[in-house]
């Protein structure tokens, strides 16, 4: 995880100090700056830890942001807990360098937590996107925070001189000047190097004992799945229901019955979150255990189907989805983020208002075309063309 997603980098004057100008520095240090664009924010109250003190701010400029500490003079950091992404980070650089180091560093740090998100978290996604790096007279600021204009305008508050302060915007969505890499049919290239190899759970054992009734020769792990999900099919399966039906029912089941495993997300899953066990019975997962659930339901009830183990953010994090076949017909399916973290999706207003059971369908039955075009990559050239419409969500919605 951690790795590159595109956007436009509009870096070449991102850090014209003006005190490389021969302007005077205010007086105020990077805490009191910090503090001060703080105040600007209406939920400033989220924003829990502060580091000041010269070792503890340098250390995590290295090891966050990849700034070393040779560029900066003093550094203060305030930022939120958990999965909340919002922080405030004000640099003072030293005179020898006007920051183009820095700045490519904080950018590229930018784009990282991007990635973290998209996807799995799309409201704090929203906040990285509007992300913005500052500079001005000698001081730099990361403005992560969900009132951008709001901090950059305290931030400008606390130099005297007016005039252009070196920002620019971290606009994920344009990348019309960024060269990315396609292949001749003009999708995105999946470029699977680097990427962490995610394990596919192997569901020989589970299935080989669900259609003959002995259970005797599963482990302890095997034998809880095989439970959880039999009991799950007992319920929401019904012997009249179509295969367009069962699978849509597992789907809701899955949505509003375990969470994404937040951990994932900071690059610390382990354990079963990448199996059925961990989804089933531990009730948080990550992609590949979504993935790997959704297919053993899918092979109890002898519906085709295969995990894809891809990528998004242009191949810079892993992830992992499913297709389908229905009716001699192709479907992808993306459990994960049809399960969106803290977007409340429960068993209540799923098939309720038509917004929220449309936001816990994005992903449900659609084409190839439209997961490459939501920021899926993936070997398309190595599994089925998933072309099929009659079984899309609007068609029964």
């Amino acid at each position: 995880m951690k790795r590159l997603f595109l956007l436009l980098l509009c870096l070449a004057a991102v850090f014209a100090l003006s005190a490389c100008q021969g302007r005077s520095a205010p007086e105020k240090s990077a805490l009191e700056i910090a503090e001060i664009v703080l105040k600007s924010q209406p939920d400033s109250s989220v924003y829990k830890e502060t580091l000041a003190e010269k070792s503890e701010a340098f250390k995590y400029a290295k090891d966050f942001y990849g700034i070393d500490g040779g560029l900066l003079k003093d550094a203060a950091v305030i930022c939120a807990e958990g999965l909340n992404p919002q922080e405030i980070a004000v640099f003072r650089l030293s005179e020898e360098d006007c920051g183009d180091e820095a700045a490519d560093a904080l950018y590229e740090y930018i784009k990282n937590r991007y990635s973290d998100f998209s996807g799995y978290a799309p409201r704090e996604a929203d906040i990285v996107k509007s992300a913005e790096v500052v500079s001005r007279q000698g001081f730099a600021a990361l403005l992560i925070c969900t009132d951008t204009p709001a901090a950059k305008a305290a931030f400008r508050g606390c130099f005297e001189s007016a005039g252009d302060d070196g920002a620019a915007s971290a606009d994920l969505y344009d990348a019309s000047e960024y060269a990315v890499s396609l292949d001749e049919n003009g999708y995105v290239v999946f470029d699977s190097s680097g990427l962490n190899e995610m394990a596919v759970y192997d569901s020989t054992a589970v299935l080989a004992a669900y259609r003959t009734g002995d259970a005797s020769g599963l482990s302890e792990k095997d034998a809880a799945v095989l439970r959880a999900a039999a009991d799950v099919l007992s319920r929401v399966i019904t012997c009249d229901m179509t295969e367009y039906e069962k699978e849509h029912a597992v789907h809701d089941y899955m949505i509003t019955h375990a969470d994404y495993d937040k951990s994932a997300i900071v690059g610390e899953g382990g354990g079963d979150c990448e199996n059925p066990y961990g989804f089933l019975i531990e009730h948080s997962a990550s992609c590949m255990g979504y993935a790997s659930t959704f297919s053993l339901f899918m092979d109890m009830l002898g519906i085709e189907n295969m995990i894809i183990s891809g990528a998004h953010a242009y191949s810079a994090e892993e992830h992992a989805w499913n297709m389908v076949n229905l009716g001699g017909e192709w479907y992808c399916v993306d459990a994960t983020w049809d399960d969106p973290i803290d977007f409340g999706i429960t068993e209540d207003n799923i098939h309720g208002d038509r917004f929220t059971s449309y936001a816990a369908h994005k992903y449900f039955n659609v084409t190839d075309e439209f997961m490459r075009d939501t920021d899926h990559q993936w070997d398309y050239y190595g599994v089925p063309k998933a072309e099929g419409t009659e079984f899309a969500f609007d068609k029964f919605n």
